[in-house]
């Protein structure tokens, strides 16, 4: 043998290492050959670099729990685990039948049980970190990212309605009265009254009304024959109509509606 070669590939998704070897011989017949060899690499730590909640409702509570687990530490401990999440609370407990977790070469681990509520409207991310005892007493610090969305509690169907971009009209001839109607809900707190509070272009006629269900409303967008032509499609002029309970200024959600009328003679 006069030759050889070594590649080492590794990856940080896999908990696997690869090691080939390629050699030289004098055979003529078959001048080289490859060794491989595969291991699967002790992890110190296991645990979900991100938790990703259903929607959920304003001011409901969630919560989960989850393993943190070592190959390699005799007495995996945690020292303390904080997050800004609002109303975070949180224990945690060594987890003393190893033969319940998925991983068959764990050594030890721990779980923790979290639960905390949103009180925010949209998407939510929070890091969760976690303070680690080593073997040897040191602190190592782990985080894991807490994912959610709160829904609104105002909901608006239409057929055509896009979840981000809104409900488009499309281009209105000025020479035709329009119609258009969306359905609006109330997800929870339906003995609130909703009224439409602001709207864009003033061009538009707009109406709602109660229906026969609780929390249950129907808007009504008229483009009427004749009125002035506008544009709400453009990024720096889109339109909008706020939807919301006038007795109480921070409930309302924003109805994103683009489109233009045109006088079609021009």
């Amino acid at each position: 043998m006069n030759e050889s070669q070594v590649d080492v590939e590794t990856g940080r998704e896999s908990t696997t290492i690869t090691r080939r070897a390629r050699f030289a011989t004098n055979d003529p017949i078959d001048p080289t050959f490859e060794l491989k060899l595969e291991a699967k690499l002790r992890q110190k730590l296991l645990y979900p670099s991100k938790i990703q909640f259903k929607p959920s409702q304003v001011a409901e509570p969630v919560g989960k729990d989850f393993v943190v687990s070592s190959q390699t530490l005799t007495d995996l401990d945690i020292d303390s685990i904080s997050c800004d999440a609002p109303g975070f609370i949180v224990e945690h407990s060594k987890v003393t039948d190893l033969a319940q977790l998925e991983e068959p070469s764990t050594v030890s681990a721990s779980r923790v049980t979290f639960q905390f509520t949103p009180l925010d409207y949209g998407d939510f991310s929070w890091p969760l970190t976690a303070k680690i005892v080593n073997d040897d007493r040191s602190i190592e610090k782990i985080a894991i990212e807490l994912t959610g969305r709160v829904r609104s509690p105002i909901s608006f169907y239409h057929p055509d309605m896009h979840r981000k971009q809104g409900l488009s009209l499309g281009t209105l001839s000025a020479d035709t009265e329009h119609t258009f109607h969306v359905q609006v809900r109330l997800r929870h707190e339906t003995h609130r009254r909703l009224e439409v509070l602001d709207q864009f272009p003033p061009e538009l006629d707009v109406v709602m009304s109660p229906q026969a269900s609780r929390g249950i409303y129907k808007l009504t967008i008229v483009a009427r024959k004749g009125c002035s032509t506008t544009e709400f499609n453009r990024v720096d002029r889109r339109g909008f109509i706020k939807v919301g309970d006038p007795e109480d200024p921070a409930f309302f959600r924003w109805l994103p509606i683009y489109g233009a009328i045109v006088n079609i003679a021009d």
